[in-house]
């Protein structure tokens, strides 16, 4: 009986831990998320601050940039503007 618990508690575990590992996160402080467009973040509004300053941010993992006219887009494997918003 505990052999059985173990083998199912285990991979149940080991795949927890590598999704909590692979999950998208804050990288660093608010304050140096704001200052380096490069960090990713999870948060709009930093997000947002970052697009209006430096027209480009890491937004969950993905870079986004802002165009000239104020639309958001990113950029496909092809090389085109994907706009979003």
């Amino acid at each position: 009986m505990l052999l059985l618990i173990l083998l199912i508690t285990i991979p149940v575990l080991f795949v927890g831990l590598i999704w909590i590992a692979c999950s998208e996160r804050n990288e660093g402080t608010p304050e140096e998320m704001a200052a380096n467009p490069e960090l990713n973040t999870q948060i709009w509004e930093i997000h947002y601050k970052r697009l209006q300053t430096y027209k480009r941010s890491k937004y969950r993992g993905q870079w986004e940039y802002m165009g000239p006219r104020g639309g958001i887009y990113t950029i496909t494997a092809s090389g085109n503007r994907n706009y979003r918003y």
